[in-house]
């Protein structure tokens, strides 16, 4: 017996870094968006006890430290529940870009598990595991457009979803997390944009006030990889394009388009400049669908 579903990017529509604080973490203000960008996970059920987890990508652990692993082990562990698993999962989200794509897969594995056994867990149980597993894994018990603080797993307001599209090019090398955020106080500049006009942006769906106001505090230090800053010229000087910026740490950069149709005409100029998709908004209603709509 086995379930699938699918784990979706996300990309930092505003992503702006604090300070640092006692436990070596940093403190951050970010509005999380989902997009359709997604992973592909097939999860069998066996009797064995035993959890497998299988990938299309070397690049991607295939062991206890895959956190589609460390999640069903979690789930174990919280809910008395003995089972085995096998997974395999259909990466197309690219490890070290800033897509939160370990991060996805975790929870979007809690959630099909939570629903396949009947929800023994509440929200509260289910935030508790995720936030085990790391700084952005909150977003994706929500889905859809979130507003978030502390190391991003602190929920501050569910914001409205205006119908976007993005072109996303993340260019052929990864950025090391915890290294970006070491140096980011080189390079750290007094934010662009203002989180609450954003914000009004966003709820009044004005998509060229939400592209004029995209930040992330981590381009200034992207802008030392000449990949980085050819992909980023390009995109800004575009017609089409109400702003660009990237998305976590780095290293995809994504910009804003008017519309669909724009986002097809730009996207031929960016062949060989790494991986290049079209992807438009998901709202948590459509990301959530899918696991009410399992069978228990």
């Amino acid at each position: 017996m086995g379930i699938e579903f699918r784990s979706y990017a996300k990309l930092n529509l505003y992503l702006e870094v604090l300070n640092k604080r006692s436990d070596g973490y940093h403190n951050i203000l970010t509005i999380f968006q989902m997009i359709d960008l997604h992973d592909k996970i097939h999860l069998n059920f066996n009797n064995s006890g035993r959890i497998s987890v299988k990938t299309t990508r070397k690049d991607v652990p295939e062991n206890k430290d895959n956190l589609v692993y460390r999640a069903i082990k979690g789930f174990q562990e919280k809910t008395g529940f003995e089972f085995g698993a096998d997974v395999f999962i259909q990466k197309n989200i690219p490890p070290g870009g800033g897509l939160g794509g370990g991060s996805s897969n975790a929870v979007a594995t809690l959630l099909a598990l939570n629903k396949h056994f009947n929800y023994p867990l509440n929200h509260i149980g289910l935030k508790g595991l995720a936030d085990s597993l790391g700084s952005d894994t909150s977003f994706f018990l929500y889905g859809g457009t979130v507003l978030a603080q502390g190391r991003g797993e602190r929920i501050i307001e569910i914001l409205p979803t205006p119908d976007m599209w993005f072109i996303l090019i993340c260019p052929d090398f990864s950025v090391n997390t915890g290294k970006a955020y070491e140096e980011v106080f080189r390079a750290l500049t007094k934010p662009e944009g203002d989180v609450n006009i954003l914000i009004e942006a966003l709820k009044g769906e004005d998509i060229e006030r939400i592209g004029s106001n995209l930040f992330n505090h981590f381009t200034a230090l992207l802008m030392d990889e000449k990949e980085v800053v050819k992909v980023y010229t390009i995109l800004k000087n575009s017609n089409g394009v109400c702003g660009v910026s990237i998305t976590g740490s780095g290293s995809c950069v994504f910009a804003l388009i008017d519309e669909g149709d724009a986002a097809e005409r730009l996207l031929p100029q960016f062949q060989g400049n790494g991986d290049c998709w079209i992807c438009r908004s998901i709202s948590s209603s459509e990301y959530l669908k899918q696991f009410n709509k399992m069978e228990a």
